[in-house]
């Protein structure tokens, strides 16, 4: 979900966070994986509007994105610049949701690359470098060095090399 439990008060003892370095100087924070995004539309949005072969081909086309048009993504900044925002027909503040939607054949959006496996999902181009955004894993620095916490971090950055 898209809330951030405060991991000062024992909400939780590792966090994924996306975006910039998180500095309270309370956590330890390590790089992770990047976050992978590409460009999806469901095989209805397809079959009805056609695909878009380039990115000077988004004229016509419908986009589910944010709630928020000035969102940091760096996927969100890069689209909102190839389109005018009255483009973007369906918001929402929930990854999931925007996922569902894009699903729904309600228009073309971004999505995890983990979603190119999705039943109905079309991937329309490949990852691009400028759409990633930095994870990071945090920990508040009572708990790091716990053998809970240290057994969590190395079994997900051992899964993590999969990815």
């Amino acid at each position: 979900g898209e809330e951030v439990l405060r991991l000062e008060y024992g909400e939780a003892h590792v966090a994924l966070r996306a975006g910039t370095k998180p500095d309270n100087p309370d956590n330890v924070v390590q790089p992770f994986n990047p976050l992978c995004t590409s460009l999806f539309a469901s095989k209805g949005y397809v079959e009805r509007y056609g695909r878009p072969e380039s990115f000077d081909d988004f004229a016509g086309h419908k986009f589910v994105g944010y709630d928020n048009l000035d969102s940091p993504a760096p996927f969100f900044r890069w689209l909102m610049e190839r389109i005018s925002p009255d483009q973007v027909i369906f918001r929402a503040k929930d990854s999931e949701v925007i996922r569902d939607a894009i699903l729904a054949d309600v228009g073309i959006g971004f999505a995890s690359c983990w979603d190119k496996a999705t039943e109905g999902l079309v991937q329309l181009f490949p990852p691009r470098p400028e759409w990633s955004a930095p994870l990071w894993l945090v920990t508040h620095v009572d708990l790091h060095r716990t053998t809970k916490v240290q057994a969590f971090l190395t079994f997900l950055k051992e899964e993590a090399k999969a990815w």
